[in-house]
């Protein structure tokens, strides 16, 4: 199975053509499965691209890796979903969850995504994980990133 895991900021606003470029990832890399997070816009966004890609390659798979407290559904359960928010995806799979709710656990669940992922596909902007005495901050997004590289992960970064 060739996978991809999607981390990105938790803050996303830009149109990059996700879908097209997630498409070509599909087919460039044969992905077949894609491992998410289910707390940033980015990773959402990346997320019903996919989900409006399975309509043309229904033998993508969707995983979540969740921290308790996170909701998620998998398909099939669409009538449990009626009081949540439109933009709720459904997932194929509901990969690994992570008992906790420490801030760690977000931690732990990127590195679940990573470790289980051939590839990563990610937006992370240097300049945001900047703080104002100009150093490095610790965000999820960075330490993702660099356990990323330390795996030497393939990283296709789309804020570059």
């Amino acid at each position: 199975m060739n996978t991809c895991g999607i981390i990105g900021h938790r803050k996303y606003n830009e149109d990059l053509a996700l879908e097209t470029l997630l498409e070509e990832l599909i087919l460039k890399y044969q992905i077949n499965c894609f491992n998410f997070g289910t707390k940033s816009e980015f990773t959402l966004a990346c997320a019903k691209c996919i989900e409006r890609l399975q309509k043309k390659y229904p033998h993508i798979l969707m995983r979540a890796f969740l921290v308790r407290g996170e909701l998620c559904f998998l398909k099939g359960q669409e009538n449990l979903a009626k009081y949540v928010h439109a933009k709720q995806v459904f997932y194929d799979e509901i990969f690994e969850t992570i008992f906790d709710s420490k801030l760690s656990s977000y931690i732990k669940r990127d590195k679940a995504i990573i470790e289980n992922s051939d590839m990563i596909f990610c937006y992370y902007k240097y300049e945001t994980a900047i703080n104002k005495q100009k150093t490095e901050t610790r965000s999820g997004t960075s330490l993702a990133i660099n356990y990323a590289k330390k795996l030497n992960k393939k990283i296709l970064n789309i804020a570059n």
